[in-house]
């Protein structure tokens, strides 16, 4: 029988300070003498709403079975202030928060990995994507910024993988104008085309970007919200999928 640990919660641990937001994260650590691997969780909520705190009961849940989880929050958009790519940054913050203090919060730094779900799982991929990307690199003078924000291991959770098509397929259940990737990207794929790509998954799987990841990619089969057939089962999409 494998061993159970109790749980140490340490609340509002502060990831870095961007555009004068305070990002805080909650990190759920194993009572035992560690290192442990550890996973940053995500929440979802369309990029415009959620917080951290849905991912409470999976970090005491990571922290009882032998993982340090991380909950990270991150920068919200709404109507006329997009966060893209600013909820990446934000995100990476969270990852060089979990290595820069790997003593402390008992993580082995070589076993880092990320979790999401929903937008949550987009950034979750973004963030293991473009971790040689200079363009998303977090530019901020954080805390831990000189920290590697490199993951190891990837579980994006009905992620949205291709922005173009949610939103194509989004804008059939909403009004004009009511759409969450509009608010997230700055405006439809219309105008902001190259924006939808670069924020998109599948527009940066490779073999070179996947190099030193592995990948759980998981869907709901009956999600009316962020459709499988337009995401992590795409027939479109699958080479690109398979060869994380």
């Amino acid at each position: 029988m494998k061993e159970t640990y109790g749980v140490i919660e340490r609340p509002g641990l502060l990831a870095g300070i961007h555009d004068g937001v305070e990002l805080l994260a909650d990190a759920f650590v194993p009572d035992g003498a560690g290192p442990f691997p550890a996973f940053v969780m995500v929440h979802g909520g369309a990029f415009v709403k959620g917080d951290r705190s849905s991912y409470h009961p999976w970090g005491r849940f990571l922290a009882e079975h032998g993982y340090v989880g991380l909950s990270a929050g991150y920068r919200l958009a709404s109507a006329g202030n997009p966060t893209f790519p600013q909820a990446i940054w934000d995100v990476k913050a969270a990852v060089q928060l979990l290595r820069g203090r790997a003593a402390e919060l008992r993580v082995d730094p070589g076993r880092i990995g990320i979790m999401g779900g929903s937008a949550g799982g987009n950034l979750a991929a973004m963030v293991a994507l473009t971790a040689q990307d200079p363009q998303f690199a977090n530019p901020y003078d954080d805390p831990h910024g000189d920290q590697g924000a490199a993951v190891s291991v990837v579980v994006p959770m009905a992620g949205l993988m291709d922005l173009v098509a949610c939103w194509e397929y989004d804008r059939g259940s909403r009004s004009p104008g009511d759409s969450p990737l509009e608010r997230y990207l700055g405006g439809t794929p219309l105008d902001q085309r190259r924006r939808y790509y670069e924020a998109s998954p599948v527009f940066h799987a490779d073999a070179a970007n996947a190099a030193g990841t592995s990948w759980l990619v998981t869907w709901g089969e009956r999600d009316e919200v962020v459709p499988p057939a337009a995401n992590s089962r795409s027939e479109e999409h699958t080479s690109e999928l398979q060869s994380l």
